[in-house]
């Protein structure tokens, strides 16, 4: 059997989302919590709001999917310069 050793340069990138303050909560999210219907299904979204992200492509989901009869809720949740 033949070993063979790679080189290569790797760096880490943090998430940036601080553990200790962002945790797992207990209860349920329903649709009827944001004036929907209980037959809605939810799509969350949580992101920096800018471009690179794609909040548009969501936004452009969400309108295919609602053209097509689909139930559906999107929730954006975020801050950045497009948090209008």
């Amino acid at each position: 059997m033949n070993r063979y050793t790679i080189f290569c340069d790797w760096s880490w990138i943090p998430s940036g989302i601080n553990g200790n303050l962002f945790q797992p909560r207990s209860g349920t999210l329903y649709p009827e919590d944001f004036g929907l219907s209980k037959d809605f299904a939810l799509v969350l979204l949580v992101a920096r709001l800018i471009p690179s992200k794609g909040v548009d492509l969501a936004l452009h989901a969400e309108a295919i999917l609602r053209k097509k009869g689909i139930k559906v809720g999107l929730l954006i949740a975020g801050s950045g310069p497009r948090a209008e």
